[in-house]
């Protein structure tokens, strides 16, 4: 294992990880740092899990790389670290997505602040705009992308499952679209205070709980085939859904 410290930068440096590590090193090699700190993991080798409360409450993280070989983020890994703001993952998007898929609790894993702002970059690019989920994907973990406000719309591919507050805080995120198959976990309201005016339910999907959209206002959805209307989701049940639009 090596740690490459750029002491150049007078306020941030980056801490770029090369072979194996373990995550309580890590912790140690941010929070002994006198700067915030881009902590980058690209290089390390068989990382496959951020362990519990790795960084919890970790001043001096600012950004992080995590590597393509992650599986799993424990909970409380990222909680409460006033100064993270971005991260990036160097994997693609539907291995990103799949992030905690093969630990999957009853309950929503609390890795991150949901309500803090944060840039997440994927495979080098940006989240952003229309996003659109790679075919294949079957589930998507809870805070993937929670907070995440440039995102515009999202597109499913068929049988998703959709983990709490995935999508939690995403103000600009104002249309969806749920596909056959589509189940979203009733722990967690996944599109919470979002920004959704319009969803597209196709009319085999499996489960849409009216918690998933809790906080947000009037919503315009058409279930395919079928009609289209104005609702508001805290007026109707799960199973009374596609009756009422």
């Amino acid at each position: 294992m090596n740690l490459i410290l750029n002491s150049k930068l007078k306020k941030k440096s980056t801490i770029q990880v090369q072979g194996f590590i373990d995550c309580e090193t890590l912790r140690w090699a941010v929070e002994s740092s006198p700067f915030l700190i881009d902590l980058d993991l690209s290089k390390t080798q068989g990382l496959s899990k951020i362990e519990v409360s790795t960084f919890k409450k970790c001043q001096q993280l600012a950004a992080i790389t995590l590597p393509a070989s992650l599986k799993e983020i424990d909970s409380f890994a990222f909680l409460s670290c006033p100064n993270f703001t971005t991260l990036r993952f160097a994997g693609t998007l539907s291995q990103w997505c799949s992030i905690n898929e093969s630990d999957v609790k009853h309950y929503w894993n609390e890795w991150r602040d949901k309500d803090q702002p944060i840039e997440i970059y994927v495979d080098g690019k940006r989240i952003k705009g229309n996003l659109e989920i790679p075919k294949g994907t079957t589930y998507i973990n809870s805070y993937a992308f929670a907070n995440c406000p440039e995102i515009t719309s999202v597109k499913f591919p068929e049988d998703i499952a959709i983990d709490g507050y995935a999508f939690y805080g995403c103000t600009g995120l104002h249309s969806v679209e749920l596909p056959t198959g589509a189940t979203i976990k009733r722990e967690g309201p996944a599109f919470k205070k979002s920004g959704i005016t319009k969803v597209t339910i196709a009319a085999d999907a499996k489960e849409i709980p009216q918690e998933a959209f809790e906080d947000c206002s009037e919503i315009s959805v058409t279930v395919t085939p079928g009609k289209t209307g104005v609702i508001s989701f805290k007026e109707i049940g799960r199973a009374s859904c596609r009756e009422r639009v």
